[in-house]
């Protein structure tokens, strides 16, 4: 086990292809292991290539956000993986994955606001479309698909799009919802969103028409989909209720706002497991 020490400690991305809130995920667990012991962190996201465009710099973590504790560090300094953060997340998540505990969400809120700081020229973009696209009450969906698995639960499916329209219909027909805000990787699910209920608002986002993950997807990998899936993360935990899906996007959602009322989709599947 590391010492505890006062020296900047670097994170370094591994060089694979996670979610950029799987990488914030692990991170946050890594801030309350070291940060929180009053080492300073140092975040290098080198190695999310699906995300990294040359002319932004290496470093894709200050793409989006503000470095945490410290704006430099040195060669010398102690490297860890964060994939270390992925080892402890059964842990940081209370063995209690998707189920949106009220104590990790109070827990890894309250990281957030000390340690992470997005991107003003996000902000301003959330801002904008929820001052344009926005009326007293929003219900918010996030319907994740593609490589939305569960580890090979669910038969190794997809979770069924029944799920999220069983818990849409009965928000909607409690009434007092004046618009749906839609967020999902899949571009068929948006359309089939907007067919078949009225004032249906969605972020200009590329979406996935061909059953790939966009960050899988060297035709689609890049800043803009980093950018845009945390745009959609901040505008649902805005909403007045919300739908969520088993992903980190729908986590993060409620993880930006502890305070957000919300349903899981899973609420009507017995057989997904909520613990690790």
């Amino acid at each position: 086990m590391m010492e505890m020490k006062r020296e900047p400690l670097v994170v370094n991305s591994v060089r694979d292809h996670r979610g950029l809130f799987s990488y914030l995920t692990c991170l946050l667990a890594l801030l309350e292991k070291y940060g929180e012991k009053g080492v300073p962190v140092y975040v290098d996201w080198s190695g999310a290539g699906n995300y990294r465009e040359t002319a932004r710099g290496t470093n894709v973590f200050e793409y989006f956000f503000d470095q945490p504790m410290v704006r430099a560090a040195r060669d010398h300094h102690d490297v860890i993986e964060d994939t270390e953060g992925r080892d402890i997340l059964p842990d940081f998540f209370n063995r209690k994955i998707y189920s949106f505990d009220p104590e990790v969400r109070a827990k890894a809120s309250r990281l957030l606001r000390k340690y992470i700081r997005v991107s003003p020229a996000i902000l301003a973009k959330v801002e904008a479309f929820a001052s344009r696209a926005f009326s007293n009450q929003v219900l918010g969906v996030h319907v994740r698909s593609t490589d939305q698995y569960f580890g090979g639960h669910l038969h190794g499916q997809v979770l069924p799009l029944d799920a999220y329209l069983d818990q849409i219909d009965r928000a909607v027909h409690s009434g007092g919802y004046t618009r749906i805000f839609a967020a999902s990787d899949d571009g068929n699910v948006i359309e089939f969103l907007r067919d078949n209920y009225r004032n249906v608002v969605t972020y200009d986002s590329v979406r996935s028409h061909n059953g790939k993950a966009l960050h899988l997807d060297a035709a689609t990998a890049g800043y803009r989909i980093g950018e845009e899936v945390l745009v959609e993360s901040l505008i649902l935990s805005q909403c007045q209720f919300f739908i969520a899906s088993p992903s980190n996007v729908s986590s993060m959602a409620t993880f930006w706002n502890p305070d957000l009322p919300f349903v899981s989709a899973l609420a009507g599947i017995v057989r997904f497991p909520s613990t690790f």
